[in-house]
């Protein structure tokens, strides 16, 4: 047993070897803290910077004038 993967949300962002390593500290750091609300601020910042670095489909974003 044991959680799988798949890479291609992470391709499609653009994402590499470096954010996927990133992408696994952040879900160690919620396995080895369940329920606590520090741990699940810090995650969600981290989340929202990876998200924001490397967003969907960017150029649709700059084909409507946003970020």
């Amino acid at each position: 047993s044991g959680i799988r993967f798949g890479t291609p949300g992470v391709t499609t962002r653009g994402m590499g070897e470096q954010e996927m390593e990133r992408i696994g500290n952040i879900i160690a750091d919620v396995l080895s803290a369940p329920g606590d609300a520090q741990t699940e601020k810090q995650v969600a910042a981290e989340v929202r910077d990876l998200c924001e670095s490397f967003p969907l489909y960017p150029e649709r974003i700059a084909a409507y004038g946003g970020r």
